[in-house]
């Protein structure tokens, strides 16, 4: 909640200076739940009633009959919409921008379109022709891979390259609010903090991003108690587990007190995940198990003299 509020406001803050605000999606997923909320604000908001929101996907349009279709699958926020006889996705602010040639983007207006990270296509050509003004605003959404424009606008360059080759100067506003299906900080802290658990391996980040996350982590917990790893891939990581058993000890040998540091002889039982020690003669008596003995008498030729043999057998069954 706290995130799409900071969402919102900070389109809000774009659009009300006269600017217009580029979001870069991809199609599909992150692009219809940014609709709901925008479209939700909108109905709030009766000052940016006059403010268009556009989404430029040709596949997003043909996919919302599917969203439209199947809200029987959807969270209870939406079903429970749908049962008042609303439908959530039928937008009263949103509409999809059919012909990108024709529209005047002269105006205050909301734009989301893809590709989501700029490399190429309509949010490309968008940003390239937005840029220099101040009043516009561009609101990166979720994560960006490092290497492609949408990484290197999160550094707030002084200018870029177009894909003509021009150098133009960068001057909107840059924001990023994430609503990357990935967890956050706090998402992970809070998670690491109720399980508690001895090891902690991050991955599937970027390098940089990975390296900050286990560097506030591990100054938050004892690294006595929880360990962080961000290994590179294919890098091996080795864990150390150690588990302590405990015993109860019943019947004779109990009541024998036995000194700490000696060897104490008897049957080590089993159960679920309990331990108990005890003396043979009590294994029936405190189970269900019983003491069977087996006996063999083994016969076999032997032509060599006796005593060297008797002296194996010596090293082998010491007998009292």
């Amino acid at each position: 909640e706290l995130r799409e509020q900071l969402f919102c406001a900070k389109i809000h803050e774009i659009v009300a200076r006269g600017g217009r605000c580029l979001i870069p999606v991809f199609a599909l997923g992150r692009s219809q739940e940014l609709l709901l909320i925008l479209d939700d604000y909108w109905k709030k908001h009766p000052e940016l009633h006059g403010v268009p929101i556009y989404y430029a996907s040709t596949v997003a349009k043909k996919c919302m009959r599917v969203y439209e279709t199947y809200i029987n699958t959807m969270n209870h926020h939406i079903i429970d919409a749908h049962a008042r006889g609303a439908n959530p996705w039928q937008f009263s602010h949103v509409r999809n921008l059919s012909n990108v040639r024709e529209f005047d983007d002269s105006q205050p207006m909301v734009v989301m379109a893809s590709p989501g990270m700029m490399q190429s296509g309509l949010s490309r050509e968008l940003f390239e022709g937005w840029c220099s003004d101040r009043r516009n605003g561009l609101m990166m959404p979720g994560y960006s891979v490092a290497g492609t424009l949408a990484h290197h606008v999160l550094n707030e360059p002084k200018d870029i390259t177009t894909s003509a080759g021009d150098r133009v100067p960068v001057n909107l506003s840059i924001n990023y609010v994430s609503f990357s299906a990935h967890s956050d900080y706090a998402q992970t802290s809070e998670f690491i903090a109720k399980l508690r658990p001895y090891h902690v391996i991050l991955v599937h980040g970027g390098e940089d991003e990975m390296a900050r996350l286990k560097s506030e982590l591990s100054s938050k917990y004892d690294p006595k108690v929880t360990a962080f790893y961000n290994p590179k891939n294919c890098q091996t990581v080795q864990l150390r587990f150690k588990g302590d058993r405990h015993a109860k000890v019943v019947g004779s040998l109990a009541a024998a007190h036995p000194i700490g540091g000696l060897p104490l002889d008897g049957l080590l039982i089993k159960k679920d995940f309990s331990y108990t020690l005890m003396a043979a003669s009590h294994l029936h008596d405190a189970t269900s198990l019983a003491v069977t003995t087996v006996m063999q008498r083994p016969r076999f030729r032997y032509l060599a003299p006796l005593p060297p043999l008797l002296r194996a057998l010596r090293g082998l069954f010491p007998l009292d």
